[in-house]
């Protein structure tokens, strides 16, 4: 499973985000019949290096289980 098509305030790569509590959302890439989102987690930094390995410099959510594939961002 991957994810795909991430956006932010609708908007795919984003530059400059200018509200406090962005929305993000993304889809599931997965080919396996029946395959379902249980849960997610945000990493948020400003290297995305880091972020890649899932190390985030700014935040960092615990699991959360949800099978939702958009949230609003509460965070620094």
């Amino acid at each position: 499973m991957r994810l795909a098509n991430l956006q932010c305030e609708y908007l795919t790569n984003p530059l400059g985000i200018d509200v406090s509590a962005p929305r993000l959302s993304w889809q599931m890439d997965d080919e396996t019949q029946g395959a379902l989102q249980s849960s997610y987690q945000l990493i948020i930094g400003t290297d995305s290096a880091a972020v890649s390995h899932n190390t985030g410099n700014a935040s960092q959510t615990l699991k959360i289980k949800r099978d939702e594939q958009r949230t609003t961002y509460h965070g620094k």
